[in-house]
């Protein structure tokens, strides 16, 4: 409905609203084309033309899970010359796009710069302390990413340290977009750690993740980890690859290769 309208001062917060939304609906459902063309479709809007961080906020988040790091790096620039223009408003809508890029200089070893964007985010508005919980969904998604990345599933556990069926955290819909990813991180952590009840999350991980086939096959990929079946990891890589999640394809050989 909302295509036929014309964009203009009437209909503008609701094209806004709609783009933002459906990426970060896609994004829940590991759907990371479909995310990738609202984010552009948002960032094309007329009145983003030189608003630099919002045009780019969720473009960020989707290249951030997808793997594409060297896009990420360069559109962090314009998120931060863009907000900084902006007089670095406010902006806690934004603080999970901050967040991934500091995630993505983690994984690129540039440890100045990934604290930089620590402090954008919270410049955002995200207070340290609810940074450093559970309860925005995507904090602990990124963190654990990182901390997995790092080869270190104990800390990936205990950043995961809200259970996957916690009502009070996932009934709110912000965090619960980020469910199936959490769930994912959560079942493959455990496996990797060699977690007592490692198994039993895999198997409750399912459920959570059922509608993210990226998250869905992440699952299963930590039930072979478990399993020690180098066999049954392989063809994850071209799974991960047909869903366009280079980071994830390329993850699982790394993974193949250390239970050989």
């Amino acid at each position: 409905m909302i295509r036929r309208l014309p964009v203009g001062p009437a209909s503008g917060f609701e094209f806004s609203d709609f783009q933002l939304m459906a990426s970060d609906v896609a994004l829940a459902a590991g759907d990371l084309v479909e995310a990738g063309e609202y984010a552009d479709a948002l960032a094309r809007l007329p009145f983003y033309r030189d608003e630099d961080h919002l045009a780019v906020a969720r473009r960020l988040r989707v290249d951030a899970l997808a793997g594409a790091l060297d896009d990420v790096v360069r559109n962090a620039e314009r998120f931060r010359l863009g907000w900084e223009r902006a007089a670095r408003p406010v902006a806690p809508n934004l603080a999970a796009s901050a967040h991934a890029v500091a995630m993505v200089y983690g994984m690129l070893g540039h440890e100045e710069r990934r604290a930089a964007w620590l402090r954008t985010t919270v410049g955002l508005g995200i207070s340290p302390e609810r940074l450093a919980g559970c309860a925005t969904g995507w904090a602990p998604v990124f963190d654990a990413l990182l901390a997995l990345d790092r080869d270190d599933p104990e800390a990936a556990v205990h950043r995961l340290s809200v259970d996957v069926d916690d009502v009070e955290l996932w009934r709110h819909w912000g965090s619960g977009l980020w469910r199936p990813w959490y769930a994912a991180l959560w079942a493959e952590a455990a496996a990797l750690a060699d977690h007592p009840d490692a198994a039993h999350r895999i198997d409750r991980s399912r459920h959570a993740a059922r509608d993210n086939p990226i998250a869905t096959a992440m699952v299963d990929r930590a039930a072979a980890l478990t399993a020690h079946d180098h066999e049954a990891l392989v063809p994850f890589a071209i799974t991960f690859a047909q869903l366009g999640c280079p980071y994830q394809q390329a993850r699982t050989g790394k993974l193949a290769a250390a239970i050989r």
